[in-house]
């Protein structure tokens, strides 16, 4: 889309829309654009006009605004798609860091937001959530359905309603459970929720971290594609642990021993993560090895803040003598990790250092 000579289309018609002779004229080519290609990229520079508008518009017109988004998304189809689209604009140019840069005042930017948060954003995360309920619905479904195809080949592996392993890689991926592994604040009504929340979560980052193991051990030879899993599994538990307060998380049954096993993959994501050398003392290029460290600096994360929160007394008193046991583990294990990062580190180094030497043939720059 032209969008120079597309802004002087819509100025010419606008203008037109002021003269009685000529306004069906301008409506008929305001509402043309809808059918022009690549008008979805358009909805960025409509907001930055609704934002700049807004002192001028009265309450009616305001309200307009999420009426129209809601009308958009209510259509399904294209104007579904518009409709999430400005609405996605409509969120950066109120942001603190997306808006863009039109000359006007800190001020007016900052009142904007203001007005933004308190009228908009609430309508539109509802918009969202109506949006993605409704294509979750039709997906559960879907996926319930093949799941329980009755597939025609059968063997003794293969049974009704079983997929065959080659599909294990899809069904056992885990970006749904990603995208819930950071809920907090009020959406949660009482304590208790929360607690309950974290125990389901734990539990599935526990079925998750068995089967990468189960994966691993079965097929050692071909590490290298369990890397974006082994990541995704620190991200997850990283999310959950630094979002839910250290005090809470004491009161969350068998967290000892979810943490045991954090503290436990924590060790693996840095041995695995060292360089190594074949039998002809040539250094193994393993990409496996890279991926271990982003996922222990994931995971890193969450052993530094839990003992933060700890060692800053966090923990209220009458708490700290029911879970010093606990206590004294976050100080243990994390003495432990700290210890073997130093000496993965140290190794890592060790490697570099020698094969710098035998690229230069073993001259020196002293």
């Amino acid at each position: 889309m032209d969008f120079p000579n597309v802004l002087l289309q819509i100025e010419k018609a606008c203008a037109d829309m002021q003269v009685q002779a000529t306004r069906i004229a301008g409506e008929k080519i305001i509402m043309s654009f809808k059918q022009m290609p690549g008008n979805l990229e358009a909805c960025k520079y409509v907001l930055v006009i609704i934002k700049r508008s807004l002192e001028d518009y009265h309450d009616g017109e305001k309200h307009a605004v999420i009426t129209d988004l809601q009308s958009f998304v209510s259509m399904g189809g294209y104007s579904q798609l518009i409709g999430i689209g400005l609405s996605n604009s409509l969120v950066d140019e109120f942001s603190s860091t997306k808006a863009s840069n039109v000359g006007l005042p800190w001020d007016f930017h900052k009142k904007s937001k203001d007005f933004f948060e308190n009228t908009y954003l609430l309508p539109i995360f509802e918009l969202t959530l109506r949006v993605n309920d409704a294509i979750l619905g039709l997906s559960l479904s879907l996926a319930e359905k093949s799941l329980c195809w009755d597939f025609s080949y059968k063997n003794d592996t293969l049974l009704a309603g079983t997929f065959a392993k080659e599909g294990s890689d899809i069904i056992e991926e885990e970006l749904f459970i990603t995208t819930k592994t950071r809920l907090h604040g009020d959406i949660f009504e009482s304590e208790e929720q929360i607690i309950e929340y974290v125990i389901i979560m734990k539990q599935e980052i526990l079925e998750l971290i068995n089967n990468l193991s189960n994966n691993v051990a079965e097929r050692p030879t071909s590490t290298l594609e369990y890397g974006p899993d082994l990541l995704s599994i620190a991200q997850m538990t990283r999310r959950l642990l630094c979002t839910i307060s250290l005090p809470i998380l004491c009161k969350v049954p068998e967290i000892s021993t979810f943490l045991h096993e954090v503290a436990q993959l924590s060790a693996t994501c840095l041995r695995e993560s060292v360089v190594v050398k074949d039998n002809y003392g040539y250094f193994i290029e393993d990409s496996f090895s890279t991926w271990s460290l982003e996922a222990f600096d994931e995971l890193l994360i969450i052993w530094v803040k839990l003992v933060q929160c700890s060692s800053h007394n966090e923990i209220p008193h009458h708490q700290i003598t029911s879970n010093q046991g606990l206590i004294a583990f976050l100080g243990e294990a994390s003495y432990h990790i700290a210890a073997t990062y130093i000496d993965t580190r140290l190794e890592i180094a060790k490697y570099s250092t020698n094969d710098e030497e035998e690229e230069s043939n073993n001259f020196k720059d002293w």
